[in-house]
């Protein structure tokens, strides 16, 4: 094998002509490092000056939409009457389904344009509106048991059926109402079948499929037929028409559990507030009182107890 192998033999220089090149050695250090030292300005220069890819733009103003959750609780405090119907300078109004005020799009492009979407899209803006979700969800439960707590009496008027209703309270999904109005001269918008809506064509109506029409103009709906003909007379009028629409959403109770947790792991370590399972423990100590009162097996001051209990746990955590 050696034998293939063509005579090599290596020289080191001596400590002689080491120091007799000291001027070629020093030059080439000083070549060496200018290069690399180009290349790196070179290469920062061109990190800094080229355009964020497509896909951190996109992120960010995906992230800036409102989420499935915002429109329902916008539905929702549309059907309280929390939200200011009054605006006349908007020609189309919908009370339930508005452009959240927070959106920036001219600033959100400009920095994506300029290469901070990683910075404001990444970790702190997403916690911060994943926060403000879970804040959400909380109050919207503890409303809906001050709602619960307002009706009180009625329910117990009702003896086993109103502890049905409060069964039903705590289901996976609510009915909420909202109004919808379609400016004079404006089409409608949507496709009918019956009196719900299976198909959408002006969304910044704020339609939705699966939104069920209860009235227009105030007059009650019954079939398609009438809702054909009370929508052709509002037109004949050249009035708004406004619609009354129900909708189908899932209850806080959903992600109840969730919220708690991110709630209590992020809260100031001075606030006071109760352990997630103790509250989850509460949750289902009052749905089963629920079914016992149903079954009259104990009455409503017992599951009234439980519900001032929970009521009262739940709003620590709307403070938080």
């Amino acid at each position: 094998m050696s034998s293939l192998l063509p005579a090599m033999s290596f020289s080191w220089p001596t400590q002689r002509q080491r120091r007799r090149r000291p001027a070629t050695t020093r030059a080439l250090v000083v070549a060496a490092a200018a290069t690399v030292s180009a290349s790196a300005w070179t290469l920062a220069f061109c990190s800094a000056a080229a355009p964020a890819p497509v896909v951190h733009s996109e992120r960010l103003l995906v992230r800036s939409r409102p989420s499935a959750l915002e429109q329902s609780d916008r539905f929702a405090a549309a059907a309280r009457g929390n939200l200011d119907s009054s605006e006349s300078s908007e020609r189309h109004r919908t009370e339930f389904l508005s452009e959240p005020k927070s959106r920036r799009p001219a600033l959100t492009a400009a920095l994506a344009a300029f290469g901070f979407s990683s910075v404001v899209g990444g970790s702190q803006a997403a916690h911060a509106t994943l926060k403000g979700q879970d804040h959400d969800v909380v109050v919207r439960a503890a409303d809906s048991l001050h709602a619960l707590q307002g009706r009180w009496k009625s329910l117990v008027a009702k003896g086993s059926d109103g502890a049905e209703e409060v069964i039903q309270e705590f289901s996976g999904s609510t009915t909420v109402q909202g109004k919808i109005v379609v400016p004079k001269g404006f089409s409608v918008g949507v496709d009918i079948e019956d009196r719900s809506v299976t198909g959408v064509s002006e969304r910044k109506l704020g339609w939705l499929v699966g939104d069920v029409i209860q009235s227009v103009n105030g007059i009650d709906i019954k079939e398609e037929s009438q809702l054909i003909s009370e929508v052709k007379a509002a037109k004949k009028k050249d009035t708004d028409i406004v619609f009354v629409v129900e909708r189908r959403r899932e209850s806080p109770w959903v992600y109840l559990n969730r919220s708690l947790e991110k709630i209590y792991g992020n809260a100031e370590s001075e606030t006071e507030l109760p352990e997630p399972d103790q509250v989850s423990d509460m949750f289902r100590d009052l749905k089963a009182a629920a079914r016992l009162a149903k079954d009259e097996i104990v009455d409503m001051a017992y599951l009234k107890d439980k519900v001032d209990t929970f009521t009262k746990a739940m709003e620590a955590f709307t403070v938080a």
